[in-house]
C-alpha cells in the first residue's frame, strides 16, 4: 500500500506504524499478546496468519464507549522484525461504521432540529451541521489515532517487558 493510496482513502482509513524494542520475545508471543487483547476488547472475526492479525471492531458490538475498537470497522496489524530486537508494528484501520453513524445522527437527528429552530440562512445551517459532523467523526479519528497505538503497545508490554518504543 503506497502513501498516495492511503491518502486517497482518507477519511475512511488510517495507516500508521511504530517500532518497539523487544528483547527475547518471539513473534508468536507478540502475536498471541495482541490476539488476547483483541479478545478482551470483544473484537470479532479475529484472524491470525503468520505475522498478521485481522479483526472486526465497530460500534454495533454492545461494548462501552471507552472501548478502543469502537470507532474501527476493520483492522489489520502486522509485525516485522527490524535490526536487532526492534519490531515494527504496522496497522491499517477502516472507519466506515463511524462515518455512517456520524452522518445518520447529524442528518436525521440534528438536521431537522436545526432546520426548524435556528433563524439563519441555509448556508449557515449547513455550516453548523458540517461542524457538528466534523466534531463527531473527526474527534473519534483523532482519539483513535492516539489511542490505538497505546492499545497495541499495552497488549505487547506484559509479554515484552521491558518494552521501549523507539518511534
Amino acid at each position: 500500500r503506497t502513501e498516495q493510496q492511503a491518502q486517497t482513502m482518507f477519511p475512511f482509513t488510517l495507516d500508521d506504524s511504530f517500532e518497539l524494542t523487544l528483547p527475547h520475545k518471539t513473534d508468536g508471543e507478540i502475536m498471541e499478546s495482541m490476539r488476547r487483547a483483541l479478545v478482551k476488547k470483544r473484537a470479532r472475526n479475529i484472524r491470525c496468519v503468520g505475522n498478521r492479525i485481522g479483526f472486526r471492531g465497530g460500534q454495533f458490538r454492545a461494548v462501552g464507549r471507552g472501548n478502543p475498537l469502537s470507532p474501527i470497522t476493520n483492522g489489520t496489524v502486522t509485525i516485522a522484525r527490524q535490526v536487532g530486537d526492534v519490531v515494527k508494528v504496522r496497522y491499517h484501520l477502516t472507519f466506515w461504521e463511524l462515518f455512517l453513524t456520524a452522518t445518520v445522527i447529524i442528518a436525521l437527528f440534528f438536521g431537522p432540529f436545526i432546520a426548524q429552530h435556528f433563524p439563519s440562512t441555509p448556508h449557515e445551517k449547513m455550516f453548523m451541521l458540517l461542524g457538528m459532523w466534523s466534531w463527531m467523526y473527526g474527534g473519534n479519528l483523532v482519539i483513535t489515532r492516539i489511542q490505538f497505538p497505546w492499545f497495541l503497545e499495552n497488549a505487547i508490554a506484559p509479554v515484552s517487558r521491558p518494552g521501549k518504543r523507539t518511534s
